[in-house]
């Protein structure tokens, strides 16, 4: 959904995509039509003008949300169907995650690739999201190493993959400051939360679903996680951090602690610079 202007898309079985307006419930406009397979992402530009949608016939598709028309060729290059879309944070980038093991990233000015294909997953790529600052890509999938963290401009993985969960993972996001990743679980049915500096879990697990966990968002503010899945069920967790930590670490140490230092002493939360920039 896009604040700004109040519209949610959504993409089906029926090939189509359509938007709707959120206070009335109603459809706007006509269909979107052109795709000829299952439409499976739907992701609003930043600014709420583009939608980008993909699907089962292997394309990435850019719409003019104003008008309903697809702008310029579909963008092609995976060679099996396309799960997951996300826009970079300024909007000129576009994710795409597939089922060949792939992600790709396009040029939304000139519907281009840009740079090869991000490879190291070896199975089908459910999931991508860009981080805050638009400098690094989550994704996940079904192979045994199944989320991956990127470095956009490199095009690089950073670090080794997370594999906590036993199995598929169906959904990755960024919280909104970008120190945390929150991931859904298939095959064990939970939604972990990670921290991006060191690539350790925060936490415990979160559980309580009773099926696979289909996907998961962040609050505006970080401080709520939802997940929904295949029990029927959409669950609101508490993730907020204890504010004062940082200024707590800050006021004992006389400096900021570092990554090491962190790791070591507070493992359970994710690493933020203790004392301000001076």
């Amino acid at each position: 959904m896009h604040s700004a202007t109040s519209r949610l898309a959504s993409g089906g079985r029926d090939h189509t995509v359509r938007i709707w307006n959120v206070a009335t419930g109603k459809q706007v406009g006509a269909p979107l039509t052109g795709h000829t397979g299952a439409v499976m992402s739907v992701a609003f530009s930043p600014d709420g003008t583009r939608l980008a949608s993909a699907g089962f016939d292997h394309t990435v598709r850019i719409w003019n949300v104003a008008t309903g028309r697809q702008v310029g060729a579909p963008l092609t290059g995976h060679t099996y169907p396309v799960y997951s879309v996300a826009f970079s944070p300024d909007g000129t980038r576009l994710a795409s995650a597939g089922d060949d093991g792939t992600l790709r990233i396009w040029n939304v000015a000139t519907g281009k690739q840009v740079g090869t294909p991000l490879t190291d997953h070896t199975y089908p790529v459910y999931s991508v999201a860009f981080s805050p600052d638009g400098t690094r890509l989550a994704s996940a999938g079904d192979d045994g190493d199944t989320m991956r963290i990127w470095n956009v401009a490199t095009g690089k993985q950073i670090g080794t993959p997370l594999t906590d969960h036993p199995g598929t993972v169906q959904s990755v996001v960024f919280s909104p400051d970008g120190t945390r990743l929150a991931s859904a679980g298939g095959a064990d049915k939970t939604v972990r939360i990670w921290d991006v500096a060191t690539g350790r879990q925060i936490g415990a697990p979160l559980t309580g679903h009773t099926g696979t966990v289909q996907s998961v968002a962040f609050s505006p503010d970080g401080t709520r996680l939802a997940s929904g899945g295949h029990d029927k069920t959409v669950r609101i967790w508490d993730v907020a951090l204890p504010d004062d930590l940082p200024r707590a670490v800050c006021a004992i140490a006389g400096r900021s602690f570092t990554l090491q230092e962190w790791q070591q002493y507070i493992p359970t939360e994710p690493y933020r610079p203790s004392c301000p920039a001076h």
